[in-house]
């Protein structure tokens, strides 16, 4: 246990450190400056909010209808200070681990009831999974604006399923009425997200429901207060005006219902198989001894696993419906990110219930992994894992490439140029034009302005610096 939940938080130390670097671009001045010049013109709290408010409503009419996104969005770090957006990978990383470890807690402490050093293990190597394979770090981590609406936005989605499968084993007043605010809170933000995280949780808050009434547990109907606020909120997500306004520009790509579908489960297999990495296969058979270890300490029998293999597969599929029905593709690599971390934790979950399956039906006991031969086998893991990270130069782990931005400089020199930039926009000059950035950071950099004045991330940053125009030199 302390060996894995040491490496985790080792692994986010040079992350955090980068993390000092980041800076807004793209979207976060779009959907922030209103509520920024609002700060900015009268430092009170309640009118930012109403000014973040404002920008909702003309989302919700003109773009889209993630209100609970764009509510966030448009509260992002720098709106309040341009030195606070190192917070944003603060706030993902924290979110992100934080969701796991309390589903898992739920599935393997209270429903197993395994011991405790079980359940931070596995937590810790599954986060550890999540963290350095990420398909794109600057979208999950560093840009504040996809990050959540995608990262935080799928962690909520966690932490609300966790709430409702905590209930039943609260048993204090005040811990139900607390649990309850969090799982509304939750409800109304996972409806307002992004399409494919309120589908998938709305799938998943139905599915616990039938589970619970099949299995006449007697706290089902606790759930139906949370099914119908989040229902309520996913409606006013999916009825926008906006997003007859935005699907007017991809109305030769969508995909009808069905087939959208279809592209769902195909899409979902083809990342599957590019995601079943060398690195995912030797970490999942590192935590198979533990595994081990963990089903055998449990009375659960882990029934009928071939269903839950398949409503896994459905759950991830799910999540890429919305992408092929309204794009005719799944989504940006943002997007991604999360069908990632949906596919590695249920690929978990589904590792636990086989080898569950195995052990309590099956009556296998695994004896091979004793001893000797145990120590063995986690040592040619560890072996190649070194190997996969000599042949890849470690390129495929966040916390490496992390360590070599750090230390080649480019994170700093990179927060330099734009610090340098700030100069400029922050002078009296009306007219600013700006050099190019001399170094575009991996985990950092995700888009910039243009040479042409009117371009839209040319235009916002114009009027979040109260400027007639910005241009790259």
């Amino acid at each position: 246990m302390i060996i894995c939940l040491s490496v985790l938080v080792l692994s986010l130390i040079p992350l955090l450190l980068v993390g000092r670097y980041a800076v807004p671009s793209a979207d976060d001045f779009a959907y922030g400056y209103s509520a920024h010049l609002c700060w900015e013109d009268t430092h009170s709290i309640f009118k930012t909010l109403c000014a973040a408010a404002d920008k909702v409503i003309l989302s919700y009419h003109t773009w889209q209808g993630t209100f609970s996104s764009i509510f966030l969005m448009a509260l992002q770090p720098s709106v309040w200070s341009e030195q606070l957006y190192f917070l944003t990978p603060i706030i993902m990383l924290t979110s992100l681990i934080f969701s796991h470890f309390y589903l898992l807690y739920i599935l393997l402490v209270k429903k197993l009831q395994i011991p405790k050093s079980l359940w931070v293990t596995l937590s810790s190597i599954l986060c550890l999974l999540l963290i350095e394979t990420v398909v794109s770090p600057v979208d999950s981590f560093y840009w504040f604006n996809g990050s959540v609406h995608y990262t935080f936005m799928h962690s909520i989605m966690l932490i609300l399923v966790a709430c409702v499968l905590h209930y039943p084993y609260i048993t204090g007043k005040i811990s139900k009425i607390i649990l309850f605010l969090i799982a509304t809170l939750s409800c109304v933000l996972c409806g307002g997200a992004n399409y494919a995280t309120a589908l998938c949780g709305m799938v998943l808050l139905v599915s616990i429901l039938v589970v619970s009434m099949i299995a006449r547990e007697h706290s089902w109907h606790f759930q139906i207060p949370f099914i119908i606020i989040y229902f309520i909120a996913f409606l006013i997500n999916i009825t926008a005006d906006g997003n007859t306004v935005r699907q007017a520009y991809f109305v030769d790509v969508k995909r009808g219902a069905l087939e959208a579908i279809v592209y769902s489960f195909l899409y979902c297999g083809y990342y599957g198989i590019q995601w079943l990495s060398i690195p995912v296969i030797l970490i999942c058979l590192l935590a198979w001894p533990i595994i081990i270890k963990l089903v055998k300490k449990t009375t659960y029998t882990f029934p009928l696993p071939l269903l839950f293999l398949l409503f896994s597969i459905a759950i991830n599929s799910c999540m890429y419906t919305p992408g092929n029905y309204s794009l005719g593709f799944p989504g940006p690599e943002r997007l991604q990110n999360i069908g990632k971390y949906a596919f590695l934790l249920l690929m978990f979950l589904n590792e636990i219930y086989w080898t569950g399956y195995l052990v309590h039906r099956k009556n296998i006991t695994f004896s091979f992994l004793q001893g000797k031969k145990l120590c063995c086998l986690v040592i040619c893991l560890l072996l190649f894992l070194e190997l996969n990270f000599k042949i890849s130069e470690g390129n495929k782990y966040s916390s490496y490439t992390a360590c070599l931005e750090l230390y080649s400089g480019e994170a700093a020199q990179y927060k330099a140029e734009y610090d340098t930039r700030l100069v400029h926009l922050m002078s009296d000059d009306k007219d600013v034009i700006l050099d190019e950035f001399s170094v575009k950071p991996y985990l950092l950099y995700f888009d910039d302005i243009s040479s042409s004045p009117n371009a839209w991330q040319n235009v916002d940053v114009a009027n979040w610096y109260r400027k007639n125009s910005v241009v790259l030199k």
